[in-house]
């Protein structure tokens, strides 16, 4: 009777279902059902008790972070991290992975061991900025695995606003290895804070690591935002000039020892000569970190060998003052005169001629007093180089002033630049002697030359020097575009290429530096820069042979560049 009770009502509820289904629909029969039998039942589940408990975790993690009670997770990951590592092995993996440029004393004393210093040493080994908090650091070193494979070259640079001349500047100044060491022997070692030359140092080393993961932020004490604000675009060699002299004033204070030459400084000589007295006075020497070339026709492709020649060029100028002619005009003037004050002024000037002693305050108020005239004369004037670096940067000057417009414009010619240079036609010394004999002179001719230039006949060979990285400007004008480099990298993994090269390695690759967008040049020559669309700004150059050849008998020396292809 039970079962027959049971089966009836199975049957009646089965109908009433049926019929409720027919009239308000399948979804909310089913959803009025069983409504008011599972909702408990739901709520007590394991899968929503967990869910809120998150939800409740997650919102006091939060508040937590806001009020400054609890530490971000990853940087507790971090610091653990950190404290587990041994000193000793994080200085042995920094060994490996970033190799010194010198050997290292074989006692460098105490290393630091604390826990800042080893979080600044594990960051150098991953690659993270140093100026990374620890949750950042931790972040930033997941993202650079999981998002961002490893391609070998060089880091890019961020570029936020307007910072594309500081990073195509940084990248070549990053292929000087002579000069990254001179930093490392110069800074001492003091910490990098507000030490510039050791921030430069600890910077370009970066740029010469091997990792293209993410773009590195240029550090702020090298960056000079105060002179050169992001905010609009500047000259790349005037920040590469500002950047240099302030490293050399900073070592020059805080140095106590001589310091070693620095490598990108050279000399150039300066000599004036009368063409009617041939008084040239003393050649004047100047310092210089890079040479300014002027280009030729726009309309004509340039070399880097007309550039020189024109910045060595002997040039004329008409209606200049001599003093000395002036002191012999005076001299024959005075011969004349009888008297003994005539006499003693005379004596003075023969004095002033013999000693060389050309006062301006003397020959003025003697032209005054005696009716005299400064006399003008035609003079020569020439600049050649007397020291060459063993670091040669050569800016190219492309600002002009155009008539037409009457504004500043730029000379879009394209200048043909050689991978190898020969200095020497254009160092003081190589220009031919007939009289010579094998000694260096310094000739006083007005007008001859003091140095052979390209289409004369040299009597050096040297110094040669090796293209390490060109920077290119596009854009209409001087003041508006965009700067990128074109660099070599020593220390890439393609470099050599092969067990068998390791002992004379061939050229190293060559990365083209966009900011923070780096890409391999499959193969480099003089044509693949001339071609490019960008102009020349400046040339990077490193010497390979310092000793200059003196040849006894003078050969010409046409070929002083070479278009090999990397």
């Amino acid at each position: 009777m039970d079962s027959d009770r049971r089966r009836f009502l199975s049957n009646q509820n089965q109908r009433e279902l049926y019929q409720y289904s027919q009239q308000y629909g399948h979804r909310k029969t089913y959803s009025a059902y069983y409504s008011h039998e599972n909702l408990w039942d739901r709520l007590e589940s394991p899968v929503f008790i967990l869910s809120a408990l998150c939800l409740v975790l997650a919102v006091l993690y939060q508040l937590g972070l806001q009020q400054g009670r609890i530490r971000p997770v990853p940087g507790i990951v971090w610091d653990l991290l950190v404290s587990i590592i041994p000193a000793r092995l994080l200085y042995f993996v920094d060994s490996w992975v970033n190799p010194p440029f010198f050997p290292r004393p074989q006692d460098p004393g105490p290393l630091p061991c604390d826990h800042t210093a080893k979080s600044e040493l594990l960051k150098k080994i991953l690659g993270i900025n140093t100026n990374a908090t620890p949750s950042n650091a931790i972040s930033s070193w997941i993202n650079s695995f999981v998002t961002m494979p490893r391609k070998p070259g060089p880091p890019g640079l961020e570029n936020p606003f307007y910072s594309c001349f500081r990073n195509s500047v940084l990248q070549s100044l990053a292929t000087w290895k002579p000069y990254v060491e001179y930093l490392d022997n110069s800074a001492g070692s003091h910490g990098i804070g507000d030490n510039r030359p050791r921030s430069l140092h600890s910077f370009l080393t970066r740029l010469r690591g091997n990792s293209r993961n993410q773009p590195l932020p240029v550090h702020p004490v090298i960056a000079f935002r105060d002179k050169f604000d992001s905010l609009k675009q500047h000259d790349a060699h005037e920040y590469y000039l500002h950047l240099l002299n302030k490293i050399d004033e900073e070592l020059k204070l805080k140095s106590k020892s001589p310091r070693s030459k620095n490598p990108v400084e050279g000399l150039t000589a300066d000599r004036t000569v009368c063409t009617t007295c041939r008084y040239f006075g003393s050649i004047r020497l100047n310092p210089f970190k890079a040479l300014d070339l002027a280009l030729g026709s726009e309309q004509v492709p340039q070399s880097l060998s007309s550039c020189l020649d024109r910045y060595t060029a002997l040039e004329r100028y008409t209606d200049i003052n001599c003093n000395y002619c002036t002191l012999v005009e005076a001299q024959n003037a005075l011969k004349e005169s009888t008297d003994e004050e005539t006499k003693e002024l005379l004596s003075k000037v023969t004095e002033a001629l013999k000693d060389e002693t050309l006062d301006d305050e003397f020959i003025g108020s003697l032209v005054k007093s005696n009716n005299l005239t400064i006399q003008k004369r035609t003079k020569t004037k020439q600049t050649v180089i007397l020291r060459s670096p063993q670091l040669l940067a050569i800016h190219i000057e492309r600002s002009m002033y155009s008539q037409v417009s009457q504004a500043q414009t730029k000379n879009r010619a394209k200048l043909m630049v050689p991978l190898e240079l020969d200095l020497g036609p254009w160092v003081i010394g190589s220009a031919e002697n007939e009289d010579a004999s094998g000694a260096e002179e310094w000739f006083m001719d007005p007008n001859s030359s003091m140095a052979a230039r390209s289409k004369g006949r040299s009597r050096l060979l040297g110094p040669k020097y090796r293209l390490t990285a060109v920077v290119f400007h596009k854009g209409k004008t001087p003041n508006t575009g965009h700067y990128l480099a074109m660099r070599n990298h020593e220390w890439s993994p393609w470099w050599p290429s092969s067990t068998e090269a390791e002992a004379k390695p061939g050229p190293p690759p060559w990365f083209l530096c966009s900011d923070d967008v780096v890409d391999p040049i499959e193969s480099m020559s003089e044509e693949a820069i001339a071609n490019r669309r960008e102009d020349v700004h400046m040339l990077f150059y490193e010497c390979i042979d310092p000793m200059p050849e003196r040849t006894r008998d003078t050969t010409e020396v046409p070929n002083t560049e070479s278009s090999k292809t990397v």
